[in-house]
């Protein structure tokens, strides 16, 4: 078992990270333990998500809190980019209102990011708040998405444009539910751990390369210490800038080039890992192309993406539908594209204002060879 504590000093916020193995089908008593309040006997507990994960693990979650004396309101959706929107959102509302929610009952979100994001929303809005934990079921969810309190919607013109910073109260993660992950979903995930150790951290970078075959093979040893190192990288960026001032922006490394591929392909080719993982052989490429890094960057980069069976070449549509992609994004400011690069492995920098046929270069480097 392992503990990432986030402290937010500004908005007196502070929970607990919890990683281990077995944790799910005692989770009220993992809730009890950290946060005894959020558990009223005979009082309500919202578990919510992803359909197709409830489905799996209901039966194994429910025992739990009606041993407690808990009455449980589950409410689930089919999650993908496709219904992260406010249509879903009312759905939930609209269970919660029937089920006479207060602003005492708990929110559990449980599923991977998606799921996380758009359960979040309905916990940061309704009643105007209130008690959210989040239950990651993804390794993306696991190492990004549940930690730091994004959370948001996709409008039609772009993703994540309607959101919120809602912390949650803590952050339950159990390695286990990772064995019924489908293999590319778990790829994907890997994605945003590269990402942390370009950013941030070379000896994690040389870990991750190192122990590559167990990571794929679900090793549950090497999981844990994957998921509380890429934890730790998130937890202390986010704590020095809870609302994206500063430095929190580091962590859209890649993200400018995979939100446009994402928006500009419907959300229908790429899983959000895929598209990140492109995203950074992109941003490597346009770092270059500014003076920023070596060539040899990007193909360190690219070397370690493929090791791990992610995408670093994909047909695209054209590069003039990925600009305008790219417009849409929530990270414009001042009609100016904003762009993390990275300059070496373990550091990264944002920058604005970069020539637009220099950003169709750094496309240009996704293309299949012919």
């Amino acid at each position: 078992m392992q503990n990432v504590q986030l402290t937010f000093p500004g908005s007196k916020v502070q929970y607990q990270v919890r990683i281990g193995s077995g944790l799910l089908p005692q989770l009220a008593t993992e809730i009890a333990t950290l946060q005894p309040q959020l558990l009223r006997s005979g009082g309500k507990v919202a578990i919510f998500g992803d359909s197709q994960v409830l489905a799996i693990y209901q039966q194994k979650i429910l025992p739990s809190f009606q041993e407690k004396g808990l009455l449980p309101i589950v409410h689930g959706f089919r999650a993908s980019e496709s219904t992260k929107n406010l249509s879903t959102i009312e759905t939930f509302y609209d269970a919660l209102t029937h089920e006479r929610a207060e602003r005492k009952t708990p929110i559990i979100a449980i599923g991977g990011g998606i799921a996380g994001d758009v359960v979040g929303f309905v916990a940061a809005s309704y009643l105007r708040g209130l008690p959210f934990v989040q239950v990651p079921t993804t390794l993306l969810s696991m190492v990004d998405a549940s930690v730091g309190g994004k959370v948001g919607v996709n409008l039609t013109a772009g993703k994540n444009l309607v959101g919120a910073f809602y912390q949650p109260q803590m952050v339950i993660i159990d390695v286990d539910v990772l064995e019924t992950l489908n293999q590319r979903e778990f790829r994907a995930g890997i994605a945003e751990c590269v990402k942390h150790a370009v950013i941030c951290d070379p000896e994690l970078y040389t870990w991750t390369e190192k122990h590559k075959d167990q990571i794929l093979e679900k090793d549950k040893a090497i999981l844990q210490e994957l998921i509380s190192r890429n934890v730790a990288i998130k937890a202390r960026i986010v704590m020095a800038d809870e609302k994206e001032q500063g430095e929190r922006a580091l962590l859209n490394l890649g993200h400018t080039f995979a939100h446009a591929i994402e928006s500009a392909t419907s959300y229908t080719q790429f899983l959000h890992g895929e598209a990140v993982s492109l995203g950074l052989v992109a941003a490597a490429e346009l770092s270059f192309r500014l003076g920023k890094a070596s060539p040899e960057l990007r193909t360190k980069i690219e070397r370690l993406l493929a090791l791990c069976g992610l995408p670093i070449r994909a047909p695209l549509p054209p590069v003039e539908d990925l600009l305008e992609a790219m417009h849409h994004d929530k990270k414009v400011v001042d009609a100016t594209l904003r762009f993390i690069l990275p300059t070496a492995i373990g550091s990264a920098e944002i920058f604005r204002g970069a020539p637009q046929e220099k950003i169709i270069e750094a496309w240009s480097v996704l293309h299949p060879a012919l």
